[in-house]
């Protein structure tokens, strides 16, 4: 990969980056409860994960997505209490240690820090009120249901780079999910998937291995 410019920015998705996600706990109480629930359960759930989109863009209220989940997967005896308990349960830890490595970066004052999420306002709400005590560290959070943009639009991405008011190759965007850093990359953003913090160190050096905080 070819020397970049000085980073000037980073951008980070929340989930299964910042914070940790575990669906077993929805699987067992809501997807496993569908007429169309079988033996492959990640099946189901990704199917009915995309269902989510128009949640994450704000574009939904509670009531009407509860009901549409409901509608979706054929649940006639899920309570709307029940079914958000378990919709909040995906939110489990914390990747504290990047949280610690973006805290160091904050402090240089050297660099942009920003959040973009695709989330959708239950669980912002749930997070920041029981989980999240790092979102002061963030310059600025584009969230999808507040901007009414998702990831992987070509949008989204445009909007983040106007946000960190640099350019592209002068940002570092991180994420778990492939489509959203092929998108980022389309637009000359640096873009490191991740998966574990060693790793991500690796690709942060791969990409600028003169780089310092």
């Amino acid at each position: 990969m070819k020397q970049i410019m000085a980073i000037k920015a980073f951008i980070f998705d929340l989930g299964a980056v910042l914070v940790e996600l575990d669906f077993s706990p929805f699987i067992k109480n809501i997807i496993s409860q569908s007429p169309f629930f079988k033996s492959n359960s990640t099946e189901l759930l990704h199917e009915y994960w995309k269902e989510t989109s128009s949640f994450d863009l704000g574009f939904m209220s509670e009531r009407e997505f509860y009901e549409h989940s409901c509608d979706f997967l054929n649940l006639t005896n899920i309570s709307r209490e029940k079914f958000f308990n378990a919709f909040n349960s995906v939110i489990s830890g914390i990747n504290l240690e990047l949280i610690d490595y973006i805290k160091k970066l904050k402090k240089t004052g050297k660099f942009k820090i920003v959040m973009l999420s695709n989330v959708n306002p239950t669980h912002w709400d749930y997070g920041k009120h029981y989980k999240w005590n790092f979102l002061h560290i963030f310059d600025d959070l584009l969230l999808s249901f507040k901007i009414h943009m998702v990831k992987p639009d070509l949008r989204i991405f445009k909007h983040a780079i106007k946000i960190s008011a640099c350019e592209p190759k002068e940002i570092i965007y991180t994420d778990d999910r492939t489509e959203n850093i092929l998108a980022a990359r389309k637009l000359g953003i640096n873009s490191i998937l991740y998966s574990n913090m060693n790793k991500w160190i690796k690709d942060l050096k791969i990409i600028d291995n003169n780089f310092q905080y």
